[in-house]
């Protein structure tokens, strides 16, 4: 009888035992199927965020090249003109622009123009604007 016992004890022992053991497996394979669903999310995210960075990037690049290609459309020149008699401007040469346009506000320079054998000083008086004395006559004209 007390044979018996053990015997059954033993069986219900082993019983339990695999029973605890299938249950621990199911666990354990629940575990690798989460922590594989999670590093295939990890790499799925890392994969979007590198798309988009080279999205962006490309976007990048192509505005870009946009503003390259306006900065080439709009090309500024610098023309400085004085105020005639009739009041319209007229153009000075590049030679003058260039002269002007580098002068600070309330620098001078004279210069000798050939057409009309006169000598003329222009004051820059601002960072649109100068005024031309001829310097026989005195007569200024408003330059800008």
């Amino acid at each position: 009888k007390d044979f018996k016992h053990v015997e059954k004890y033993e069986e219900t022992d082993i019983y339990i035992t695999q029973r605890q053991l299938q249950k621990e497996i199911m666990k354990q394979q629940e575990l690798e199927v989460k922590v594989k669903e999670e590093e295939k999310r990890k790499s799925e995210l890392i994969e979007m965020e590198r798309l988009q960075k080279e999205q962006y990037k490309l976007m990048a690049e192509e505005k870009d090249a946009e503003l390259e290609t306006l900065r080439q459309k709009i090309q500024y020149k610098i023309q400085w003109q004085f105020k005639d008699n009739d009041g319209s401007f007229i153009n000075y040469d590049e030679t003058i622009t260039e002269i002007i346009e580098g002068m600070l506000i309330n620098d001078s320079f004279e210069y000798y123009y050939k057409g009309n054998n006169q000598h003329y000083r222009i004051t820059r008086t601002a960072a649109d604007q100068a005024i031309q004395i001829n310097t026989k006559t005195q007569v200024s004209r408003d330059c800008r």
